[in-house]
């Protein structure tokens, strides 16, 4: 499972992403969600019961040397109450960038609580991010095109970048506090799309790369002043 390789490689934040479903077409947009063993709406709970039925269908290949989460969470509460902290915080970030999105409708406005077992099961700041509805034609046509889960992957982008200016870990490169982001071109990138990713203008990148207009290449490293 992710949350195993998440433990396993030593990772400082867990970013599980979806689409989901409901019975009613007219539901649609993007929310975050921490871990809660109470649920903070009605998607929630519904969202939390359909986790629970998937667990308990899987509960019988559980093996005794399976990481048990409630038992670590008695061991060391403190590590785990900073853990929800910290993932809000991480969860408001990111929604935050959602919101300005033009793109993507939000579904709540503020930070979600559901008992996922994917995000229970990590001691690190973990969220997951349902990006629309695929029962909603808006939200199945915005996740089918390439445009629409750029921007979704911008704002998740965008909203670890700022957490971690918030909270920079310790020897790594954000903990310098730079004010920018160094980007590598890729194979198809267009300065406005970059631009529409980051939030900033293609006028400020090509003025603090020194451009003057002149065109990119793949492997090209370019400053993003955020």
């Amino acid at each position: 499972m992710l949350h195993l390789s998440a433990r396993k490689n030593g990772a400082d934040i867990f970013i599980s992403i979806h689409a989901d479903g409901f019975r009613l077409s007219s539901v649609k947009g993007a929310s975050v969600f921490i871990w809660s063993e109470e649920a903070s709406s009605t998607i929630a709970r519904n969202l939390s019961e359909k986790e629970r039925k998937r667990i308990m269908a899987e509960i019988k290949n559980l093996k005794p040397t399976d990481f048990d989460e409630d038992y670590a969470r008695e061991l060391y509460p403190q590590i785990y109450e900073n853990k929800i902290i910290q993932s809000k915080i991480l969860g408001t970030k990111i929604l935050d960038q959602l919101k300005r999105d033009p793109y993507t409708k939000i579904h709540k406005k503020n930070v979600e609580f559901a008992d996922f077992r994917v995000l229970k099961s990590v001691d690190i700041p973990s969220v997951l991010v349902e990006s629309g509805f695929i029962t909603n034609p808006e939200d199945a046509a915005r996740l089918k095109g390439k445009p629409g889960r750029r921007m979704i992957a911008r704002s998740i982008f965008l909203g670890i970048h700022n957490y971690f200016i918030e909270a920079p870990i310790e020897g790594t490169y954000i903990d310098s506090n730079s004010d920018f982001l160094e980007y590598k071109i890729q194979k198809g990138d267009v300065l406005s799309e970059i631009a529409i990713r980051f939030g900033v203008t293609v006028e400020s990148i090509n003025k603090n790369n020194n451009l003057k207009n002149k065109s990119i290449y793949p492997g090209q490293i370019i400053k993003i002043y955020t």
